[in-house]
């Protein structure tokens, strides 16, 4: 049953956890919130689809609010949900990152970077991300974290090769 916007009811489900999602993400960036992380584990584990935006509520997504507030962590759970991070935002035809770029938000452009945001994924003015990193003198910090990224993924694989190695040598002793 559908309720009326005026008396502040949702019409569907997704429609009324995408709200709350966003409603946590600002409450937490003004400090209103003791645990954000724990709240939004909550809204996920009733279902929140982290890539459904409601069109009576805005085309933003919901990591985008996550990006403006600088919720850290919270944008970090979201793209752990299966969050698009290369999902437009309704200005300009960007991505989340071109709004961290805007902002000087290295911490959260690493986040983005680390999580797969395209660098060359165009706006409506025909910028890129990485022309806009290369231009703020940011590139560098996009390149060392995809990098210090790529090693420890190398480090892991190894490790495991390590484990694995071992075990086997274990085994034939056995």
């Amino acid at each position: 049953m559908a309720w009326d916007r005026d008396f502040g009811c949702y019409d569907t489900r997704e429609e009324e956890l995408f709200q709350k999602a966003m409603e946590l993400i600002w409450d937490a960036s003004d400090g209103d919130v003791e645990s954000p992380e724990e709240d939004m584990g909550r809204l996920m584990g009733l279902g929140l689809d982290v890539n459904h935006v409601p069109e009576e509520l805005g085309p933003d997504p919901l990591l985008f609010h996550a990006v403006r507030a600088k919720q850290y962590e919270l944008a970090q759970m979201i793209i752990l949900a299966g969050a698009d991070v290369n999902a437009l935002v309704s200005y300009s035809d960007e991505t989340c990152i071109f709004e961290s770029i805007t902002k000087k938000d290295t911490r959260m452009i690493e986040i983005l970077a680390k999580a797969g945001a395209n660098l060359d994924a165009r706006n409506t003015y025909g910028d890129t991300p990485r022309k806009l990193l290369q231009d703020e003198n940011l590139l560098d910090v996009v390149e060392c974290a995809l990098a210090d990224q790529e090693r420890g993924i190398i480090q892991s694989a190894l490790d495991g090769a390590s484990i694995n190695g071992q075990r086997q040598r274990m085994s034939r002793r056995m």
